[in-house]
């Protein structure tokens, strides 16, 4: 089975994250034909909240659409913020634009948290969002790992354990050639997790098995 749980550290998900996630596969690795359908419900669990939110715009609460939804706190909060009387067509029509550019979207794992627990409760979730936003609580976080020295941590530190588990925990220390190199964590670590290239360059080096050799590899 994929080793997912280095995704429980990560805050935004693209739609293609979301889909190979709730299937239990490595988002960099599923193919189109195998998340297609999860995608379909996504989009349509969006629409209906985008389209909920033009009706409510129009102030014409009868149209509302039921069932599950895909919020955006990003969305709801950027009307919370700037909505008024006179700018309500401009924000309908700006709405549709998020809709249409669905692929690009992001979603914080509250969010998917959210609808997931609005879904049929048959739906067979592989990566439990709702699980991941518990695990990833500020009342939690302490539990999840307890370090050697205690129960001081930090982002960075979880960070580390991250990349412990998906590139060194499964590395056999007879075969030196095999390890991880640090150019593929430093890339995992600058476009999964946003980190600046310095504390991923730490990183990746912090955690380089002492027996693997800098330079090319034969």
């Amino acid at each position: 089975m994929t080793d997912l749980s280095h995704w429980k550290f990560k805050k935004e998900f693209t739609p293609r994250e979301i889909a190979s996630l709730i299937l239990g596969l490595e988002p960099s690795e599923a193919k189109v034909e195998q998340i297609y359908p999860v995608i379909h419900r996504l989009k349509e669990d969006f629409s209906r909240f985008i389209k909920n939110l033009q009706t409510k715009l129009a102030a014409s609460d009868d149209d509302i659409e039921y069932g599950s939804e895909l919020q955006s706190s990003r969305i709801k909060r950027t009307l919370e913020e700037n909505l008024t009387n006179e700018n309500k067509s401009y924000y309908c029509e700006w709405l549709d634009k998020e809709l249409k550019d669905f692929e690009v979207q992001t979603f914080s794992s509250s969010d998917v948290a959210q609808w997931e627990s609005s879904v049929e409760s048959h739906l067979h979730f592989k990566h439990s969002f709702i699980e991941s936003t518990k695990s990833c609580g500020p009342e939690e976080e302490h539990k999840r790992t307890k370090w050697p020295w205690g129960e001081y941590e930090t982002k960075n530190l979880l960070m580390l354990e991250a990349v412990v588990r998906k590139f060194w925990a499964s590395y056999d220390r007879s075969k030196p050639n095999k390890a991880p190199m640090n150019k593929e964590i430093i890339h995992w670590l600058e476009t999964e997790h946003g980190m600046s290239n310095n504390i991923a360059s730490a990183v990746a080096t912090i955690l380089k098995a002492e027996e693997v050799k800098t330079g090319p590899r034969k």
